[in-house]
């Protein structure tokens, strides 16, 4: 699991259950996998029983299985005002397309490098960095979940040798990567960074990346 965690938060507030299928819920932001990490997914939702409270009650484990005909094995049922230790099954999407990968951690004085893959050939990108992945910024066709502060602005406009590589053109194989050069300063450690990337052609936008976070240490 990455120190820095990604929020993916549903902004609809609401969705309408069903009866025996899936009911979809979506999300605001999509976050990298590289298939075969643990993966910690917290899911918090009021209950139409559970009060407006968000309940945290006991940890449910569930284990995830890729190409599996029951690809997660743990018990499914309401709330019940948090005495019953079951809750929602949940259902990923997995998207291939425009997938970027940052390193868990970097240190102080090093390059922090980020890898996007599966990008169209030929097309230009940008990277843009953050610390916060909690802003939905919508671009139309799609979006990106970074928070327009200083860093952000900076990584978009100052460039090497800070900023390296974070716009150009895709590569033949479909990928392309950028390199932020981490100030030697302890006060950094600790502190988050945030990736996410925009791939765009004359006609428009063709993709955005999921937003991934490095942890700043010694």
């Amino acid at each position: 699991m990455c120190p820095c965690p990604t929020t993916v938060f549903d902004g609809t507030g609401n969705w309408t259950a069903t009866a025996n299928t899936w009911s979809p819920v979506g999300l605001d932001c999509a976050f990298g996998y590289d298939g075969s990490r643990n993966l910690l997914i917290e899911i918090c939702f009021d209950g139409r029983t559970a009060g407006p409270a968000c309940r945290r009650d006991s940890v449910l484990p569930r284990l995830w299985n890729f190409g599996s005909t029951n690809p997660c094995q743990a018990p499914t049922g309401s709330t019940d005002g948090g005495t019953i230790e079951a809750g929602l099954k949940v259902c990923l999407t997995i998207d291939r397309q425009c997938v970027l990968n940052a390193p868990d951690t970097v240190s102080i004085g090093s390059t922090l490098g980020t890898q996007v893959f599966t990008a169209p050939v030929g097309d230009f990108y940008q990277i843009a960095s953050s610390f916060s992945d909690t802003t939905k910024i919508d671009l139309g066709r799609c979006s990106i979940c970074l928070t327009p502060d200083s860093l952000f602005w900076a990584s978009l406009f100052v460039g090497p040798p800070v900023f390296n590589g974070y716009s150009g053109v895709v590569g033949p194989n479909g990928s392309f990567g950028g390199k932020l050069a981490v100030p030697n300063f302890q006060q950094l450690i600790g502190i988050c960074v945030y990736h996410a990337a925009v791939v765009f052609n004359k006609g428009g936008i063709t993709c955005c990346t999921n937003s991934a976070g490095t942890q700043i240490t010694l």
